[in-house]
């Protein structure tokens, strides 16, 4: 009798993964992080309702933050959200994300261009400006981060640079203050689709199906941090809220659909060194902008 129901059971279960029902919640076990169950949101002032990029500074005591279409850096409080300070770099413009590293805040602009802010806020302050050959507005440069370990920044566009179905990640070596002529690496909507159909139990299945189909490709990365210790790439996408997460290598370890009710608009991402993950939200239909803190399960 037991063995009989067995092909039934087996029958029933492949049905339900297969039209996307979640049997557990292994899908987050494939991160440390449970990225719809925030462990702090902080709201954000009025003026920083279209915040698009956020970062912690070195003693991580602070964030700073950029947001569309001004030319400043908000310096804000970790804990209570309120802005402590704020200074400018340059003209209002189109900027998309901002990142610091040992010595320096850089701000990127949506055609390439990248910022390099010495002794941001002091007396001393000066800017240097740094344009790309290979990336224009069209390609709407959302992301920013700092890879620590080959000294250079990661560049990520929201929109096709070649084709249609892939996103490109760009670096620029902080050594040789130079871009990549190429991409380091191509976000693939095939290898994507293929990594879902291989795990079908991940949570919103048949949405993320949609969002990574190549005939309608629609991921737009919108912001993209490193991990301090394992060095995993995550990306996010304000089209679709969603996310994936890519080995140092570029392997793909990772997709999931954002909660739209707690991540209406992401569009910057950062980390604490003790691996606390950071998503910052623009305000959208009458919500404020806000800064959602996630941290790091066993």
């Amino acid at each position: 009798m037991h063995y009989s129901l067995f092909p039934l059971l087996m029958l029933i279960t492949l049905s339900m993964l297969k039209c996307g029902f979640s049997l557990s919640n292994t899908s987050k076990m494939n991160i440390p992080y449970l990225l719809n169950q925030p462990d702090k949101i902080v709201e954000l002032p009025d003026e920083l309702v279209e915040i698009s990029g956020i970062t912690l500074s070195s003693d991580e005591q602070h964030f700073f933050a950029v947001q569309d279409e001004q030319g400043m850096v908000f310096k804000i409080d970790r804990n209570q959200g309120t802005v402590i300070s704020n200074f400018r770099f340059e003209k209002d413009g189109d900027y998309e994300d901002i990142v610091q590293t040992n010595e320096h805040l850089f701000v990127l602009k949506s055609n390439g261009t990248i910022y390099q802010i010495s002794a941001p806020a002091a007396p001393q302050q000066s800017v240097e400006k740094f344009n790309t050959q290979h990336l224009t507005s069209e390609a709407d440069t959302e992301g920013l981060t700092w890879d620590s370990a080959n000294n250079r920044l990661l560049i990520a566009c929201k929109n096709a640079t070649s084709r249609s179905e892939e996103r490109a990640i760009y670096t620029f070596d902080l050594t040789t203050q130079q871009f990549s002529d190429a991409p380091i690496f191509n976000i693939q909507a095939k290898a994507i689709y293929d990594f879902l159909h291989a795990h079908p139990i991940l949570e919103k299945w048949n949405q993320l199906i949609q969002l990574f189909d190549p005939k309608s490709f629609s991921f737009a990365p919108s912001g993209i941090a490193i991990h301090p210790q394992n060095k995993d790439i995550f990306i996010l996408s304000a089209v679709g809220n969603a996310l994936v997460v890519l080995s140092e290598n570029g392997d793909i370890k990772h997709v999931e659909k954002l909660d739209k009710s707690i991540h209406y608009q992401p569009e910057g991402i950062c980390f604490s060194q003790d691996g606390t993950l950071y998503i910052s939200n623009e305000g959208k239909n009458n919500k404020k902008g806000n800064i959602v803190e996630i941290i790091a399960r066993e």
